[in-house]
């Protein structure tokens, strides 16, 4: 409520014309699921380690499309490393037994 009345206010004093934190952000941390075989579950979460830069994402969501890791899978393990030539690796937020 009060970041809104505050972003309102400075419009209105016309000393921000648009989202400039908005437009500035250039890498993001990606999260998708893949697929487990032989798991109790049928996915399982998973992260890049670290931001990649924004004009990737599609690249590495197109890399963890065909991704199938077998079971045991515990968090930190890396499920595709270097996804998209970005030098990030994709780690497991989940424990699938």
């Amino acid at each position: 409520m009060y970041m809104t009345w505050w972003i309102l206010y400075l419009r209105k004093r016309r000393q921000l014309k648009s989202y400039p934190d908005l437009k500035q952000i250039t890498v993001k941390i990606v999260t998708s699921s893949v697929k487990v075989e032989g798991g109790t579950l049928a996915a399982v979460s998973v992260k890049t380690k670290e931001d990649i830069p924004k004009g990737k994402i599609f690249d590495c969501v197109t890399a963890l499309k065909d991704v199938v890791v077998k079971a045991p899978v515990h968090i930190g393990d890396v499920v595709l490393a270097d996804v998209a030539g970005t030098g990030v690796d994709v780690i497991a937020t989940k424990n699938v037994l």
